[in-house]
């Protein structure tokens, strides 16, 4: 089957490999379309936190949807003709031998795990972690668009255990998809002043109609102070959703006393130097780096809800479909920022 890969020096290919094999309590699934996340380019620069290049090649993806198409004789949440998010290929092999996996979901096929069959003990040992956040997706959604959701429920997951108060002034660095869906989501739990920090008009335009109420283009201005002119006594949260080292060393002057500043992701560089110098007395530094999949399952109805009520409109998230056979090409415009919203790879 093809399979979308990342070599140890970045170089993405499509490469054959064996098709994965349901257990009992698995279901095998043929991709329908994957999300390009932010971590996939953190792969292919190999700086990607936990992944060794011992581990390359790896077989990328973690944001598909798919059809099952067969069930092990212990499933009883799946059924021949569901649409499932989430599916991974934990284990994936090229000729009988072993690949890495970055979750692998970039493949024709693919397997979720039934988490029931665990829960009744019809299966031993302990669920796979992402089995209780593996969903079916509901007939009335377009499914090269429910790769959206996986964004939404990790963000909206990472809202809920941020400490971020909506009532208070919000500032988020950023315009891709993940900044978009932060701005999208606290508007719908109630923030009232959210700042986006942009680099162009273009993206403060985008940031806009994604719920930003103010845009500062950092190309044009010092953040900081345009961020203190308009509210002198600080903001509750600034959140990092750009993952490079000068937001962090930048935001600290604009929080006020017990403010909270949220990174979200891996970030590009491992290490900085910190200079709180500028900051209040008191604050706090949060890093979300891997939404747990148990909070982003338990954010699942919400996300539906919201997009079955017409709140959320996936369609407004995603800027481009391409066909996988175009995807290694297409990194490039991806990796060079010259997408504005989220990417899904059709098979």
């Amino acid at each position: 089957m093809k399979a979308l890969v990342v070599g140890t020096a970045g170089k993405v290919e499509i490469r054959q490999i064996d098709r994965p094999r349901p257990a009992s309590h698995q279901a095998l699934v043929k991709t329908i379309g994957g999300g390009i996340c932010g971590t996939d380019g953190t792969l292919l620069h190999g700086s990607f936190k936990g992944i060794e290049p011992a581990q390359y090649p790896l077989v990328l993806g973690h944001e598909s949807v798919g059809r099952v198409v067969e069930v092990g004789t212990d499933v009883t949440s799946y059924t021949v003709g569901d649409v499932v998010l989430l599916p991974f290929v934990p284990n994936p092999t090229e000729a009988g031998r072993p690949l890495g996996s970055a979750w692998g979901a970039f493949s024709e096929f693919t397997l979720v795990d039934d988490i029931a069959a665990f829960e009744a003990g019809t299966v031993a040992g302990p669920a796979p972690e992402a089995a209780v956040a593996q969903s079916i997706v509901p007939a009335s959604i377009e499914p090269l668009h429910a790769p959206v959701i996986v964004t939404l429920r990790e963000v909206l997951s990472s809202i809920y255990v941020s400490g971020i108060d909506v009532a208070e002034p919000v500032v988020i660095y950023g315009s891709g998809p993940v900044a978009m869906t932060f701005a999208r989501l606290l508007r719908l739990l109630g923030a009232t002043q959210i700042i986006a920090v942009v680099r162009s008009e273009e993206k403060a335009s985008l940031m806009q109609q994604f719920g930003a109420t103010t845009c500062i283009n950092s190309r044009a201005v010092d953040v900081a102070g345009a961020v203190g002119d308009l509210l002198p006594g600080g903001v509750g949260a600034v959140i990092d959703a750009v993952g490079h080292p000068s937001v962090i060393n930048e935001a600290l002057p604009m929080l006020r006393d017990r403010g909270i500043l949220f990174c979200y992701g891996v970030p590009k560089e491992g290490s900085m130097h910190i200079d709180w110098s500028r900051a209040p007395y008191n604050w706090t530094l949060k890093f979300q780096q891997m939404p747990r999949k148990d909070e982003e399952g338990a954010c699942h109805q919400q996300v539906i809800d919201w997009v079955e009520s017409g709140d959320l409109v996936l369609g407004d998230f995603v800027s481009d479909v391409v066909p996988i056979d175009e995807a290694p090409a297409f990194f490039a415009d991806y990796l060079g920022g010259k997408t504005s919203g989220k990417i899904v790879l059709s098979f």
